[in-house]
């Protein structure tokens, strides 16, 4: 293996650690984290010697993390963090994550007693008036 495959097989998995290690790490780092790992295993071709080591690691991270673009708080997080935004969900998971968000806000609203939607302010002096 060259300089320029071990590089390119090293840097994902070094910039995970680092993200990960990293002081300020966010709940929001867990979807894009785990996504690009198993990219990283499913697509990478240059593989001889270690086959067997990185189809069980694929499988230990799908099992581990199946369910995690379900779960509301990960979807959540990683959909607000400007980093992100829904560039991390294909379409059927960014609708889902538009209305788990709507109805996250919803919720907060009424428990905080705003019922409609925010009012639009209109006493705002015209410009060339």
């Amino acid at each position: 293996m060259d300089a320029a495959q071990t590089s390119f097989w090293n840097l994902p998995a070094w910039l995970q650690c680092s993200d990960i290690s990293s002081v300020d790490v966010s709940l929001a780092d867990v979807i894009p984290i785990v996504t690009i790992l198993l990219v990283t295993l499913e697509h990478h071709d240059n593989d001889t010697g270690v086959q067997t080591v990185k189809s069980v690691l694929l499988e230990d991270v799908k099992r581990c993390f199946q369910g995690m673009a379900d779960e509301p708080l990960y979807v959540i997080a990683t959909s607000v963090d400007p980093r992100y935004r829904m560039r991390m969900f294909d379409v059927e998971q960014q609708t889902k994550a538009a209305a788990l968000l709507t109805a996250e806000i919803q919720q907060e609203r009424q428990s905080v007693g705003v019922a409609g939607p925010p009012a639009l302010t209109t006493n705002r002096k015209a410009k060339y008036a």
